[in-house]
């Protein structure tokens, strides 16, 4: 196994549950490693970063964790920061996607709370993301030569 089974302290599962019923159909012995969580939304938390670096997400899947960490009261640059996206990409996953009620109040990188701001893009960063976007996709035009060995 490559990825431990994360549990919790109570022993309930908190990131793979399809690993450990393939290891027990198998009859295969793994180490799980404990975490211990305040409560079921820090195991979801939990859940959720450890899936984030693990798994390349489609736009549709970003949208989904964009909006429910904005309702889950975490600021913008949090989000961005949790995951690797530029605040254009966020902003845009916000706009583009059915969102609840915000709160008004949002907690921030240091862990403190302060009130909701929704700010506009400068024309700098709009410019930035743009670029950002741009360079994106001509990676993904990119096809590296094959190397010839000797």
């Amino acid at each position: 196994m490559l990825v431990p089974v994360l549990i919790d302290q109570h022993g309930r599962i908190i990131d793979g549950h399809h690993r450990s019923r393939i290891a027990d159909e198998l009859g295969v012995r793994y180490q799980p490693v404990v975490h211990v969580v305040d409560d079921d939304e820090h195991a979801a938390a939990i859940a959720r970063e450890v899936n984030l670096h693990r798994r390349h997400m489609d736009p549709e899947q970003r949208r989904a964790v964009v909006v429910a960490l904005a309702e889950q009261g975490h600021s913008q640059v949090a989000i961005a920061e949790a995951l690797k996206i530029g605040r254009g990409t966020l902003q845009r996953d916000i706009e583009g996607a059915h969102v609840g009620t915000l709160p008004d109040y949002v907690t921030a990188k240091d862990g403190k709370s302060y009130p909701r701001t929704l700010r506009p893009l400068t024309p700098h960063e709009a410019r930035t993301e743009m670029r950002r976007a741009e360079l994106a996709a001509q990676r993904l035009d990119y096809e590296p030569v094959p190397s010839i060995s000797r």
